[in-house]
């Protein structure tokens, strides 16, 4: 069995389990994701975040989630992995850029806090994809016996 180096980070409630592929190379499959996700057997985290080497950004980062799929974009875990890449001395730079299956994010570094910049939202529905038309504000959704328009709170018991 192979052994392998992980930092546990968290951002707003979402944790992480973080592989530094700049440190220690390796490929990273949708088993290897799932096994260190799993909550009782692994380490337990949301998602895999995996540090890379980028030719269009400062850095790349990679996303699994918990049942091994591979994600664009995760806004928490971007703060994560800027934090850590500027922390473990990777860079001094404060504001760097990440290469995503989004696209590059530029990410700031101020203080504690790590902002990024998401892009713009999308809101069309055949891109979010959903099964409803048009722009994704306002639509009426049901969860169980509960209809709501979805800029409403709702509280379930």
């Amino acid at each position: 069995m192979k052994k392998i180096s992980f930092t546990k980070m968290q951002g707003t409630g979402n944790d992480f389990v973080l592989l530094d592929a700049l440190r220690q190379p390796g490929r990273v499959t949708s088993g290897l994701a799932r096994t260190l996700c799993d909550r009782r057997f692994g380490v337990g985290a949301d998602q895999v975040l995996v540090l890379a080497k980028s030719t269009v950004a400062d850095f790349k980062m990679l996303i699994y989630n918990a049942d091994g799929s591979q994600v664009e974009m995760c806004g928490n875990g971007i703060r994560c992995l800027a934090r850590y890449v500027y922390e473990r001395g990777h860079t001094k730079k404060r504001k760097m850029t990440l290469e995503t299956l989004a696209g590059v994010r530029t990410t700031v570094l101020k203080r504690a806090n790590v902002q990024v910049d998401m892009g713009a939202p999308v809101l069309e529905a055949a891109l979010v994809p959903t099964q409803g038309k048009g722009r994704v504000i306002d639509h009426p959704f049901s969860l169980k016996d509960i209809s709501r328009k979805a800029n409403k709170t709702v509280n379930l018991k």
